[in-house]
């Protein structure tokens, strides 16, 4: 998950987003589509903060918006 050297997976571009790895199946996420999913949670998040008080996240509140935002 790095976007500098030394690179992470060989092969895996930068923006890839679940391209299909060798032969296993495996699916690949680039460091930059990473980087653009963590951002629209936090962003997310913060709107459901300063929308509604009091207000309470957990990780898997934080997941199940990372999933809805992000397909």
């Amino acid at each position: 998950m790095n976007a500098v050297p030394p690179a992470g997976v060989e092969g895996l571009d930068m923006q890839a987003n679940g391209i299909e790895i060798g032969p296993s199946g495996a699916m690949g996420l680039g460091p930059l589509t990473i980087g653009n999913i963590k951002y629209k949670t936090e962003f997310g998040l913060f709107q459901k903060l300063s929308a509604t008080r009091p207000t309470h996240f957990d990780f898997r509140g934080a997941f199940a918006l990372a999933r809805q935002l992000n397909g």
